[in-house]
């Protein structure tokens, strides 16, 4: 079992609001944070990854990554809690602040 609660939808939007974080809540039977970042190339796609694994691993938390061509999508959440911890957040702050 996850070491953090899982936060409740309500709580994870004004947590996103008042950190300034524009992930996405999704609801697909278990919440999750996604977000999007546009690069323009796709090299500029992969070096961000390559950038960002190295805090991802720091934090001892992998989000879901889908590369295509110049996008690329983070996709986070706790499978133990069954839904998004802060663990998730502080993740997505991280990721954002590499950007």
């Amino acid at each position: 079992m996850s070491s953090l609660p899982k936060l409740s939808k309500d709580l994870l939007e004004e947590l996103l609001k008042s950190s300034e974080l524009d992930w996405e809540i999704l609801e697909d039977g278990v919440t999750k944070l996604r977000k999007e970042f546009k690069f323009d190339t796709f090299e500029d796609a992969v070096a961000f990854v390559d950038k960002a694994t190295q805090e991802i691993s720091k934090h001892n938390h992998h989000p879901d990554i889908q590369i295509s061509y110049n996008k690329v999508v983070f996709t986070t959440w706790d499978h133990e809690a069954e839904g998004v911890t802060q663990k998730d957040l502080d993740l997505a702050k991280s990721i954002t602040l590499l950007f």
